[in-house]
């Protein structure tokens, strides 16, 4: 690894992106003149945003970071690299912050490197893999046909929307799918809320652009059949803007798309949605605190779901390197026996039962 120090942006390259006033604000919510009581007030206009006196430095940092080392990657002076910076960036909105993001730092880097016409860079990628929503960078390249963004979340959001162990998040992607996405270009990290897994995740993104850990591929890995169907259907909505993408689907994936996991509802989860769907039609609650109630119980219900799914998911695992152990062994004391040329019963018999 090559170690830069945090470098601030530049005004010109933020106005790309955020408005006058914008910039104003970040660029004042550390000042001298701005008090703590004063800095709070100003926060709470804004959705989950949280100021103190390094703020206005944190941000410039932070997306000049991300611009300095992504032009040096399109320069061909890095083969990848990794951006350690907070605050993030892509809740920001053109003119106002949002979920912990002052400055848009992705946005301001992709603006960049495509009106470097020196650097020859038509089209842009933006693969955002956090739990929410990147809904600050879609709205920024809306209506720009040179970037794509492609976030992976839990939230709203929809693929016909063109040009698109965490306690908080709750995503089920599985590691091996987050390597696979490391390995194929898709560079970055899902933001965690958990400080080990934070540190474990850096540390496996950074391994995976050093090409330092392989990936441990399965023997046949295929898509659920619902899975499929949504792929089909992405593929269909963005081919009119990603000519690739015209192409007709492997075949064969029509084939082999796996099974569906059929689980049957519990009893007390029957009992749950009637309760629920009592209370939306009862006329003693609001119609909001009832729509509220069904989202939570919902929720809670996958969550359930789910945390079968992912049991199976490590029976079967086990179950496959059982077999695999089974049979390495079986093939080493098939070995044994047949190169041992003085009889000797009862040895091999203790190591046997053994």
């Amino acid at each position: 690894c090559i170690v830069f120090d945090a470098k601030e942006v530049e005004d010109k390259y933020v106005a790309a992106v955020h408005t006058n006033k914008h910039i104003n604000l970040i660029k004042t919510i550390s000042s001298k003149k701005m008090a703590s009581k004063k800095r709070n007030r100003v926060a709470n206009k804004y959705d989950s945003i949280y100021f103190n006196k390094g703020s206005s430095e944190s941000a410039y940092l932070a997306a000049g970071s991300v611009l300095e080392v992504a032009e040096k990657v399109a320069k061909g002076e890095l083969n990848s690299a990794f951006a350690i910076v907070r605050p993030p960036g892509h809740h920001a909105e053109e003119s106002e912050p949002m979920g912990f993001c002052l400055f848009n730092n992705v946005a301001i880097a992709a603006n960049f490197l495509l009106n470097q016409k020196k650097l020859g860079i038509n089209k842009i990628l933006i693969v955002d893999w956090d739990v929410h929503h990147g809904n600050g960078t879609q709205k920024m390249f809306w209506k720009d046909s040179r970037v794509l963004v492609f976030s992976v979340h839990s939230d709203d959001g929809s693929h016909i929307m063109i040009a698109l162990d965490d306690p908080l998040g709750g995503c089920r992607v599985t590691p091996h799918a987050d390597e696979v996405q490391r390995r194929k270009d898709y560079h970055g990290i899902r933001r965690r809320y958990n400080l080990n897994l934070l540190a474990n995740s850096v540390l496996a993104c950074i391994e995976v652009l050093l090409e330092d850990k392989p990936i441990a591929e399965f023997v046949e890995v295929y898509p659920l059949e619902s899975t499929w169907r949504v792929i089909k259907a992405v593929r269909k909505e963005l081919s009119a803007f990603w000519p690739i993408l015209v192409d007709k689907s492997p075949e064969e994936l029509d084939r082999r798309v796996a099974p569906e996991l059929q689980i049957k509802l519990l009893p007390h989860h029957r009992g749950v949605i009637d309760n629920v769907i009592m209370g939306i039609t009862s006329d003693t609650l609001p119609l909001s605190v009832s729509i509220d109630r069904l989202k939570s119980e919902t929720h809670r219900f996958k969550s359930e779901i789910h945390g079968i799914e992912d049991s199976m998911h490590r029976i079967k695992d086990s179950v496959i390197k059982i077999a695999s152990a089974i049979s390495g062994t079986r093939a080493t004391i098939g070995t044994n026996l047949v190169s041992s040329s003085k009889p000797n019963p009862k040895p091999k018999l203790k190591r046997l039962q053994k």
